[in-house]
């Protein structure tokens, strides 16, 4: 295929589906526009998935579709951990996707599409890795790695294949460039924020990795220690090995983050701690995680 002709097929699909992209922004108490990102439209009843990290709270939030005015938005739930909100728009009808896949779907090879408010950015689907953790404790069950890079015009709006089937919402991530959550792992996220407004685990404070000791037992190393943290506080430090948290042997960083999504801000976590080989025991008070809370 030509050049040209590559050129107007992209150009055609975006003209088929960028009805499914809008714009949201935050505004301040003057009206001016202090924030931006793009959102995907879920259902034709006005619910929308955009990014988090952009908007400092859930209020003066607008949406713009097309050429339509702004409308006010409510947000009606965030997720840090995947970097997701989801707001509604009332008395409107949208065009939402119909037409989607799985994450799973995707190959190595395979030519994408970002979709942002008013513009396309094509990448090449790099590498697929089944089952990935993000920064802020997100499993994303598959991760795709696309080469280029996610611009912030792009975040919260639809990753596509080629055939124009709606796959994820992108948002840059810290720890790779960019994530993108599947649209089966959103199906629950996007149920469980409607129903509970917001689903944030307990804050510890610490990234952390596999480990193993030299006696062969199997902890989580910390890797980071946020500051300010409970973590902190506590007296955790870079390099420790986590080997219990609550009496429950830490084997994976998701063993923690599932322990810390059944907790709450205030509750007592005692963690078993080994430093330079010598173990000792830690009790941490756990704090909340707000609506841009990066922990």
């Amino acid at each position: 295929m030509k050049l040209y002709e590559l050129s107007q097929e992209i150009a055609e699909l975006y003209r088929k589906i960028r009805h499914g992209v809008v714009r949201v922004r935050q505004l301040d108490e003057a009206g001016e526009v202090i924030a931006e990102a793009s959102g995907t439209l879920w259902t034709q009843a006005g619910i929308i998935v955009t990014v988090s990290h952009p908007f400092d709270d859930p209020e003066r939030i607008v949406v713009i579709h097309g050429d339509d005015a702004p409308v006010t938005a409510t947000a009606r739930g965030w997720d840090n951990r995947y970097d997701l909100a989801v707001l509604e728009v009332e008395g409107t009808s949208l065009s939402a996707w119909t037409d989607w896949t799985e994450l799973e779907t995707v190959n190595p090879g395979e030519l994408v599409f970002s979709l942002g408010y008013g513009e396309i950015r094509p990448g090449m689907v790099s590498r697929m890795v089944p089952e990935a953790v993000n920064r802020w404790g997100g499993v994303l069950k598959p991760r795709v790695e696309v080469d280029g890079t996610l611009g912030p015009t792009q975040a919260g709006g639809p990753l596509v294949n080629s055939a124009g089937r709606f796959v994820g919402v992108n948002s840059p991530a810290p720890d790779c460039g960019g994530q993108t959550v599947s649209y089966g792992q959103l199906q629950n996220l996007v149920q469980e924020l409607l129903l509970r407004g917001n689903p944030q685990p307990a804050y510890l404070g610490v990234r952390t990795a596999p480990a193993q000791t030299a006696d062969g037992r199997r902890g989580v190393v910390v890797t980071q220690v946020d500051a300010g943290s409970p973590a902190e506080a506590a007296g955790i430090c870079t390099g420790d090995v986590l080997l219990t948290a609550a009496g429950r042997q830490l084997v994976h960083p998701h063993r923690l983050f599932l322990l810390l999504r059944t907790m709450k801000a205030g509750d007592a976590l005692e963690l078993r701690v080994r430093r330079t080989g010598a173990e000792q025991t830690l009790s941490a008070t756990l704090a909340g995680i707000g609506p841009n809370h990066e922990g």
